[in-house]
């Protein structure tokens, strides 16, 4: 069972390898709890926690494991310049990449290693106007879907053609 929202408490115990707290106003998070044998209310033991942020505000709104169980996707939305990106700079492999806020809010999405809580994937998206990521879906050809509102009024923000059809994405407004 995984569990997501945002807090401005560190004092979760994150995992090895695992994001800390980034110390913003507040930070999204996921934990994951396995259950033991017994009563689930009462034997539920947590497996792991993640941060996941900058120095402002960040949510994740859902996540979806995806249909191969090798990835634990995260979206939501971020107003922090400076939230952790992988990797860090354009890959320069016709993929999405985004790497920086490009309005007042901007969507995230992240990719954990389900089984670790590892951060494998992240970015920025969206544009110049406010960018809420709400949902992800995946198809049964492993392309990613996503869903939320916008006001920004440009385009996509690069040019990215993507040719592949798996993470990392290209941004569908191009």
């Amino acid at each position: 069972v995984y569990l997501a929202g945002s807090s401005d408490d560190p004092s979760y115990p994150v995992a090895p390898g695992a994001l800390a707290y980034q110390g913003g106003l507040w930070d999204a998070y996921m934990m994951r709890f396995r259950y033991a044998p017994g009563n689930p209310l009462q034997d539920a033991t947590r497996d792991w926690v993640t941060y996941y942020g900058g120095t402002d505000r960040e949510r994740f709104t859902e996540l979806r494991v995806s249909n191969n169980n090798s990835r634990l996707y995260a979206v939501g939305w971020t107003t922090s310049e400076d939230v952790i990106k992988l990797p860090n700079v354009d890959p320069m492999d016709a993929t999405y990449f985004q790497a920086s806020l490009s309005g007042t809010t901007d969507g995230v999405f992240a990719a954990f290693d389900p089984l670790l809580g590892t951060l494998q994937r992240a970015f920025y998206f969206g544009g110049n106007g406010v960018d809420l990521i709400a949902a992800i879906e995946e198809d049964v050809n492993g392309r990613i879907f996503l869903a939320g509102t916008t006001s920004t009024s440009t385009g996509g923000y690069n040019a990215c053609n993507a040719t592949v059809n798996s993470l990392p994405l290209c941004d569908p407004a191009t």
